[in-house]
This record gives structure tokens, sequence and C-alpha cells, in this order.
């Protein structure tokens, strides 16, 4: 009965925010935010996390689907989106979360949010699988997005977990 109460809290937060009834900042999350990292370099993923440094590997995926995603939204007339240091530290959070074997679903940050898995690691193996399917394509062309964040993570057998969030 929790998780199904649960689960109607997030999916009327997510409807109201997609009718512009509420906002992702601020809807209230049940669970703590992971704390902000400092701001990113140029190119994300090379700043380290609370616990360790984040692999080259998914440093490398991170950068590359956020350059696919910001040249998706050009090619349809969107704006680009800027990268978020709060996002990415979530978005990096959730993922290392998943591979560490939580129940592979959404997180409750209250952002719009992609999350995939995949033994082929690749950008575009994680942009192809969330561009092909309605409710994250939709995410990814959301109009009145601004920010980005990618986190991806590795678990012990080397398959990619990762998540996009968007926000205002």
């Amino acid at each position: 009965m929790k998780n199904l109460k649960r689960t109607a809290i997030v999916l009327a937060s997510a409807t109201a925010m997609s009718v512009g009834i509420i906002s992702p900042a601020s809807a209230q999350s049940s669970l703590p935010q992971l704390p902000a990292l400092p701001a990113l370099p140029s190119i994300p993923g090379l700043s380290t996390l609370p616990g360790g440094p984040v692999s080259k590997d998914a440093a490398h995926l991170e950068g590359e689907t956020i350059r696919l995603l910001n040249d998706y939204r050009s090619s349809r007339g969107l704006s680009r989106l800027a990268v978020d240091p709060g996002l990415t530290a979530q978005a990096r959070g959730w993922s290392q979360q998943l591979a560490a074997g939580a129940p592979f679903r959404h997180s409750h940050h209250n952002v719009f949010e992609n999350i995939a898995m995949n033994s082929q690691a690749g950008p575009a193996t994680f942009f192809n699988q969330w561009k092909n399917s309605p409710g994250h394509n939709r995410n990814m062309l959301e109009a009145g997005a601004t920010k980005v964040g990618v986190g991806v993570a590795f678990d012990a057998a080397g398959r990619a977990y990762s998540t996009m969030q968007l926000s205002w």
C-alpha cells in the first residue's frame, strides 16, 4: 500500500509538471537530495563524487550523451541545455545506486528523468534507447527544460547504467 501511495504521488507530480501546474523545482521530494558538486569543468564527468572519482569511461559517456542530446534538440529547433552540477550529482548518484543493485526504477528527484541499462555501453546506445521510447523522447524534447545532468555507473559485470535528468 505504501508503494502504491508513493507511485500515485509521483504520477500526480509528473502530471502536474507536464501540464505546467507545478515546476520540478517547486515539487517536494520525500527522499533527500544529493549534495551538489562544485562547478564542473567544460567536459562533464571529470570531477569527483563523494566516495571516489568518476571513471574516464563514465565521463566520456556522460559528455557524449549530452552532446547527442543538445544536437538532437537543436535539430528540432529547441534550445541547447546547460550542464547543471546538481542534476549531474543526482544523476550520477542514482546510476551508482542502480549499478549497486537498487531496483531498476526512476528516482524521486522531481525532474524529467530517463534511465537505461545496457551491456553495450555507448553514448549512442543510451541515446537511441531513449529516442525510440515515446515517453523518454518527450522528456528529451521538453521545450521548457534549460538544464541537464547525466550520470553513468558500471556494475561488477560491466553493465552500464545511465540516468539523464532535465529541469528548468
